[in-house]
């Protein structure tokens, strides 16, 4: 399960409305998408609790997993970050939506999970 803190709420509405801005939203959804189905939201939405956090770098996220024990509670598992990598200039991204075909736009323009 996908968890985004009240700390940290402001910052993804920032990011998700940045990434519909530039016209990669479907992007900014899938890698938010692949956070909750690797903490086994496929399997049992409360298995794993993923905790998203604001990242230094732009337009990223660190978090927190943790994993539920037979008692109920949740135990820490490890950290990692969900960092985006792409360009920042508006410009640099509608020249790749333009030039690229969409299949492979996903290598260019993504969020991905460093562990």
């Amino acid at each position: 399960m996908l968890v985004i803190p009240s700390s940290t709420a402001e910052y993804f509405n920032q990011v998700q409305q940045w990434a519909e801005n530039h016209n990669i939203s479907e992007f900014f959804h899938l890698s938010m998408l692949s956070v909750h189905l690797y903490g086994g939201g496929w399997v049992d939405p409360e298995m794993h609790k993923i905790y998203l956090f604001q990242d230094q770098d732009f337009n990223s996220f660190t978090f927190s997993a943790e994993t539920r024990q037979e008692d109920g509670s949740y135990e820490k598992m490890f950290n990692g970050g969900l960092i985006y990598h792409g360009p920042r200039d508006s410009n640099e991204i509608l020249e790749l939506l333009r030039s690229i075909p969409h299949h492979e736009l996903m290598a260019k323009l993504r969020w991905r999970m460093h562990t």
